[in-house]
């Protein structure tokens, strides 16, 4: 089935969407015990997503993931890149673990962590290309994100996600300052 998925996409051109199912395709690999075309399958993912800056299709699949991502780095594909990846996933791991947890009441999906985060980044002023270089993703994941903040406020622009994120109190009311020295 991913097979199917990967090649109809790649006639699509559809980056983003090829290295998820390659993520997903070497971590399938890697539960069935095959691991050199696991490597193999992460090693062309990484071909892709590393040039872009791609890091959040690795970064959700958390422990399965990171345990795939060790034997890459002991086999030197992408060292550097699959290294910057293990400190994402620690830090995303952190992160879940902390106890506080953001407000999302008055919302029939609530935000996500990631999207309350480039929310707050939106009401700071940032431009989608700072957001996607202070988080270290994409600028792609980052349109996507705005997106998916944009559909679940019921909003169709940056200020009225911003006014309406206030009043619900998803972020402080003096965001916009929080970043002033």
């Amino acid at each position: 089935m991913i097979a199917f998925l990967l090649e109809s996409v790649k006639q699509r051109g559809y980056q983003r969407r090829i290295i998820e199912l390659l993520a997903l395709k070497a971590l399938a690999l890697q539960q069935t015990g095959e691991i050199e075309p696991a490597l193999l399958t992460l090693e062309n993912a990484f071909s892709l997503a590393e040039p872009e800056g791609y890091q959040r299709t690795f970064v959700d699949e958390g422990e399965p993931m990171a345990r795939l991502l060790y034997q890459v780095v002991a086999h030197k594909i992408y060292p550097v890149y699959a290294g910057r990846l293990l400190q994402a996933i620690s830090e995303e791991d952190q992160r879940i673990k902390s106890p506080e947890k953001p407000k999302t009441k008055g919302l029939i999906e609530p935000l996500s962590d990631r999207e309350l985060e480039i929310l707050e980044l939106i009401a700071q002023g940032l431009s989608n290309d700072e957001i996607a270089g202070r988080l270290y993703i994409s600028l792609s994941t980052v349109k996507g994100h705005t997106t998916n903040i944009f559909s679940k406020l019921g909003v169709k622009n940056r200020t009225q996600a911003v006014t309406w994120a206030r009043s619900l109190g998803l972020i402080a009311t003096d965001s916009f300052n929080s970043h002033l020295p």
